[in-house]
């Protein structure tokens, strides 16, 4: 099912949570809404729900409006940050629920709904478990019976809002692996709700980044990542080092010390070179700090003046030409990126 959402407005009080927003979503894409606390990417996806009803705008499924829909009439699952799961009832009887209070008309019989769990129950990997209750599992195991019991109704829609923020890294990581291929087999239109930009990059076949209630850019993570629209989603996006400096034939050159160029200059930590000798447009700085333990190595400098930043480094690349703290040492960046509003002159 495609999603439409055009000029849509969701205010509490005097702050507009949503402000505006139009976005389109293509019929069995995994879409991640990913930003800041307050950015308002909840409150989008409870508007596309139904659970909350936008002030202005429209929300479109299948290019039919849904404003006159309820949350049950959507045909949406939804997955919550706290799995939401009966803890009176065994994870058979979780999963089985929504196909048990449907009206008598359109229930299955029995025979269908112990054949669509336990169905289920080998999709999310879990036969063998559908006695136990909620207690009785891992946090991981009972995020994914959450999911079960929402795909249970076989939804045109699934919605999850910060699926995975209530475990732990390891489980988290585990479980976007899972849900990636879960969806490469089920191919539902899916939406779900993030902070995590790893998380994001990972999942998503398409990230929106919120911020403000308005969104800052849509695209695959690769052009989020790699061609950010503008500061805002560039920081968001992992680790980056601001610097000064000035374009130079259409290149950011780093500010050395003493002077006063006004352009913000954003360096990713990997798109950092270190050199012992000065080596073109290069500025000095001094090694604080080097922690080899990791896929990459990471070094923090320092330079008069200024915040402390951060370069990250290949072994090969370290083994090659080893750093030591104190040494004073020349850097330059790889990639570098000037947005328009971060001219201040």
């Amino acid at each position: 099912m495609s999603i439409e959402v055009r000029n849509l407005i969701k205010r509490f009080g005097t702050i507009a949570a949503v402000d505006g927003v139009t976005l389109t979503i293509p019929d069995g894409q995994l879409v991640a809404l990913l930003g800041p606390s307050g950015s308002g990417k909840t409150t989008l996806l409870r508007s596309i729900a139904g659970l909350e009803g936008p002030d202005a705008g429209e929300i479109l499924f299948d290019g039919r409006s849904v404003e006159d829909k309820t949350v049950g009439q959507r045909g949406i699952g939804f997955v919550f940050q706290h799995y939401a799961l009966f803890r009176h009832m065994t994870v058979f009887d979780n999963i089985a629920f929504g196909l048990r209070v449907r009206p008598r008309s359109s229930r299955p019989t029995r025979a269908a709904i112990r054949s669509k769990v336990n169905e289920l129950l080998e999709l999310i990997q879990l036969k063998g478990l559908e006695n136990r209750y909620p207690s009785q599992l891992s946090g991981g195991q009972r995020q994914r019976v959450a999911l079960a019991r929402a795909l249970a109704i076989e939804p045109k829609l699934l919605l999850l809002d910060e699926p995975f923020g209530a475990l732990d890294a390891r489980v988290r990581q585990s479980l976007r692996r899972w849900l990636r291929r879960l969806h490469e087999q089920i191919h539902v239109t899916s939406v779900f709700v993030t902070h995590d930009q790893e998380e994001a990059l990972e999942l998503a076949d398409v990230i929106v980044v919120m911020n403000k209630g308005k969104i800052e850019q849509i695209g695959s993570p690769d052009e989020v990542f790699h061609h950010p629209a503008n500061s805002f989603v560039m920081e968001f996006l992992g680790n980056v080092n601001l610097f000064h400096g000035r374009v130079d034939s259409g290149q950011p050159v780093l500010s050395g010390a003493g002077q006063n160029d006004k352009v913000r200059v954003l360096v990713r930590p990997h798109d950092l070179e270190i050199y012992p000798h000065a080596n073109g447009h290069t500025i000095e700085a001094r090694v604080t700090r080097i922690q080899s333990a990791g896929p990459t190595v990471k070094v923090e400098l320092e330079r008069e003046g200024a915040e402390p930043f951060h370069a990250e480094l290949s072994h090969e690349a370290f083994r090659a030409s080893p750093l030591l703290v104190g040494q004073n040492v020349f850097v330059r960046p790889r990639n570098a990126f000037v947005f328009d509003q971060d001219y201040s002159i």
